[in-house]
């Protein structure tokens, strides 16, 4: 500042100007490292910085077009909002302008916005020392997906793979909640669900019948009767034919009917299966017929 220019001419007259000043101020100079993934439905924000010249700055989209649903702030150079349709814009660029009308731009850079990440699961009940098969999986986002336990612990005896698959032996019976699991999609985006469900550890499924003997012509029935599993169950015959008169129920588990004929039906076996595909078979059974006793 306090700056003058003088002019001297030929004969050595001189004029001086009014004291004036020269603002020497660092080129402007724009920086941010926005994300360069989105989801539709989920809130993205972004911040860029201007430095040097002489704020406050004006921001404006130099380049390219933003995504549905994203907007910039004029005033702090800011890109927010909640993505509405998958796309990916490329190509942006931000300019900012200083009070004297110094401008800079951004480097290049992209916002590809996915469809939603979510998670979806397929978990059903276990059985004690048995193989267990269940999943999660993800969508939305862009695979491929990547799997973690984020809160809980699972039922003792079971791992999660990185692929998403629930495997092993349940050791313990039991319900297990407050379990949440965690994916992460190819561009680093991940989502995190909570579940309500419970896995529930049954007991083993076992399955056994002690028929009584029939009397001929006379009222019969005989139950199969099933400990653990889930139900409902269903039960099929699968050794043997019944004595005549009697019939079996799938659904029941139950025989009845009345005896038509004396006879010893033998070799018998009922196969039980529960609504998780657990098999139990009953032991190998007779149901024998005799006629009434007289005097």
């Amino acid at each position: 500042s306090g700056l003058t220019a003088v002019a001297r001419d030929r004969a050595g007259r001189t004029s001086s100007s009014a004291a004036f000043a020269i603002d020497v101020r660092d080129p402007v100079v724009v920086s941010g490292s926005p994300a360069g993934t989105a989801e539709v439905g989920r809130a993205y924000a972004a911040g860029f910085a201007a430095q040097g010249g002489r704020g406050p700055f004006v921001w404006s989209l130099a380049a390219g077009s933003l995504p549905a649903g994203l907007r910039l702030d004029a005033a702090t150079g800011a890109i927010s909002g909640t993505p509405t349709t998958v796309q990916t814009a490329t190509g942006l660029q931000l300019r900012a302008v200083d009070q004297d009308g110094r401008t800079a731009t951004s480097g290049s850079f992209d916002i590809a916005v996915a469809d939603t990440l979510l998670l979806s699961t397929n978990l059903p009940a276990g059985s004690i020392g048995v193989e267990y098969a269940g999943s999660v999986s993800g969508r939305g986002g862009r695979g491929p997906y990547a799997y973690a336990l984020a809160t809980g612990a699972l039922p003792p005896g079971l791992t999660l793979e990185q692929s998403g698959r629930l495997t092993g032996k349940p050791t313990t019976a039991g319900s297990y909640g407050g379990i949440s699991f965690r994916v992460v999609d190819a561009d680093g985006r991940s989502w995190t669900q909570p579940f309500s469900f419970i896995i529930n550890v049954a007991p083993a499924l076992s399955a056994g019948i002690s028929p009584a003997p029939a009397t001929l012509s006379s009222s019969y029935t005989a139950q199969v009767g099933v400990t653990g599993g889930r139900g409902p169950f269903v039960y099929d015959l699968i050794a043997g034919t019944l004595p005549s008169g009697l019939r079996w129920d799938g659904t029941t588990g139950l025989i009845s009917g009345t005896p038509t004929a004396v006879q010893v039906a033998s070799g018998l076996q009922v196969r039980v299966t529960d609504v998780d595909r657990r098999v139990a078979l009953t032991d190998v059974f007779a149901i024998a017929v005799s006629s009434p006793l007289r005097l």
